[in-house]
C-alpha cells in the first residue's frame, strides 16, 4: 500500500485448469461505519494486464470491537465469504 492504494498478489488452485494460478489486483483502502475496508479491483494474470475471466476481486474488512478485539474477514465480489 502507498497511501490509499496498493496491489495484492494472490496464488490459489484454479479448479478449472487444475493448476496453481497467480493473480494481481489493485486494492483501495476505504473507511466505513463498520471499520476499514480494502476493496479489490481489476484482477489480472500476475505480471500482465490480461483480465482473469473468472477470478472475483478480494475485499477485506477490519473492525475494532468495543471491547478492543479485532474482527477481520474477507469476501470476494461474488459475496463468497
Amino acid at each position: 500500500m502507498k497511501g490509499y492504494y496498493g496491489d495484492l498478489r494472490v496464488s490459489y488452485f484454479d479448479p478449472q485448469t487444475r493448476k496453481k494460478a497467480t493473480i494481481d489486483e489493485g486494492m483501495k483502502l476505504m473507511s466505513s461505519s463498520r471499520g476499514l475496508v480494502l476493496l479489490g479491483y481489476n484482477p489480472v494474470y500476475a505480471g500482465t494486464s490480461i483480465s482473469h475471466p473468472s477470478y472475483a476481486a478480494d475485499n477485506f474488512m477490519f473492525a475494532v470491537q468495543p471491547d478492543g478485539s479485532l474482527v477481520a474477514f474477507t469476501c470476494d465480489d461474488q459475496e463468497r465469504c
